[in-house]
């Protein structure tokens, strides 16, 4: 969300240099989020933390929409400040929950022999989505 978060707050009535700040918390979050799974993981459990992330997930991308949508067609800036404190939010679940299960879940289900194969197919997933997001996003915008 990094790489196009300054953009998608651009079209939500934020300036440049407020949407620049703002995704620049919204990063934060994730560092955050990602501390506290760390901290969590043995207590909570992993299952538990790649689960409800998802749900949440799920649940907070349905609200980006619906904000977005709603901003659409109102124009209103306070829509802009509610999505901005939902989109840190799914920052903060993802790299809570979701976000790191590919270094942990492939090493963990996987045998010996098959571990480092399904490991580095399952990290290469995740960043080379990472990467293609941007591109396939940027175009659509035009």
């Amino acid at each position: 969300m990094s790489f196009f978060g300054t953009f998608l707050l651009s079209q939500l009535g934020f300036s440049d240099r407020s949407a620049a700040l703002s995704n620049c918390l919204s990063s934060l979050a994730g560092t955050a989020g990602a501390i506290t799974a760390t901290l969590a993981v043995d207590k909570v459990g992993r299952r538990l933390l790649v689960i409800g992330s998802l749900l949440l997930l799920a649940l907070i991308n349905t609200l980006m929409m619906v904000l977005e949508l709603l901003y659409e067609a109102t124009n209103w800036m306070g829509l802009g400040h509610a999505f901005l404190l939902i989109f840190i939010a799914f920052l903060f679940i993802f790299s809570a929950g979701a976000g790191p299960a590919a270094w942990f879940i492939g090493a963990e289900l996987s045998t010996q022999e098959t571990r480092a194969r399904v490991q580095a197919a399952s990290i290469g997933a995740q960043y080379i989505t990472c990467f293609l997001s941007p591109i396939i996003y940027f175009p659509l915008q035009r």
